[in-house]
């Protein structure tokens, strides 16, 4: 891994990675009901993808952009799903 910082990612690959990730949270919360009650109220979550440093670097800039407006950013870890087992 590089020190280097990653180009910047590209606004459609961004959304289309991020859409990915809420159904990625959406299914764990099948398993977790609670999952999503932890975000507090007028919180804005934002997905950190332990698999994609460009997204993740993505999304904490965003975060840090909704921060800097006085708004609170709650931030959850997105772990890789497990490969299926066929």
């Amino acid at each position: 891994m590089s020190d280097r910082p990653s180009p910047p990612l590209d606004p459609q690959a961004a959304a289309d990675r991020n859409l990915e990730l809420a159904g990625e949270l959406l299914l764990s919360q099948l398993d977790d009901p609670a999952l999503v009650e932890r975000v507090p109220a007028e919180a804005t979550l934002v997905l950190i993808p332990d698999d994609d440093p460009t997204l993740a670097e993505h999304n904490l800039t965003l975060a840090r952009r909704v921060f800097a407006t006085g708004r609170n950013v709650y931030l959850y870890h997105v772990r890789a799903a497990a490969p299926a087992i066929s």
